[in-house]
């Protein structure tokens, strides 16, 4: 199992006092506020609270459809992911960065991924481009591990050359 899902399912299962003290340690120490949100998220749910989130997704769902008939689109077209396709296991804690396609998946779309470039020598991510972006709501965290001292991205950029990049399109 990826290593940063066994971390939340681990978390989970601790008792919500213990993870709160832990996401107040995520949020003030490490300065990640989304990471903390998201332990605090994490636990076991009850029937009630499982129907109620299946209900409030159900809702989001038709709202979602709604949007979209009376916008009258054919597809949206969105990233599948903020970064190339890595190495095999080059996405070890960073798993969230799936992000962009849960949408899709939650919302029970079908969705296919068409190539449009390809990683190219000398490109990079500036530093300015992801410095700071947490108090816009990314985790300080996953984008130090994706572009700063992790080696995701540097990875890719190094030993991907010639990968493909591609957008997802979605259709209702």
């Amino acid at each position: 199992m990826e290593s940063t899902v066994k971390l939340i399912l681990t978390v989970g299962g601790l008792p919500k006092w213990l993870r709160s003290c832990l996401a107040l340690v995520v949020e003030y120490v490490l300065g990640d506020p989304k990471g903390a949100e998201i332990m605090r998220l994490a636990g076991q749910n009850t029937a009630t609270q499982f129907k109620s989130w299946t209900l409030r997704r159900d809702l989001f769902r038709q709202e979602f459809n709604d949007w979209f008939q009376q916008q009258e689109l054919d597809a949206i077209i969105a990233p599948t992911s903020i970064i190339p396709a890595p190495k095999l296991y080059g996405t070890t804690l960073v798993s969230p960065i799936a992000a962009t396609t849960f949408l899709y998946n939650v919302l029970d779309l079908p969705v296919g991924v068409v190539p449009v470039t390809k990683v190219k020598k000398g490109e990079g991510m500036e530093e300015s481009r992801w410095k700071g972006r947490e108090k816009e709501g990314y985790s300080k965290v996953i984008l130090d591990r994706l572009y700063g001292n992790g080696t995701v991205y540097k990875d890719i950029m190094e030993g991907g050359l010639g990968l493909p990049i591609g957008v997802q399109v979605s259709f209702l």
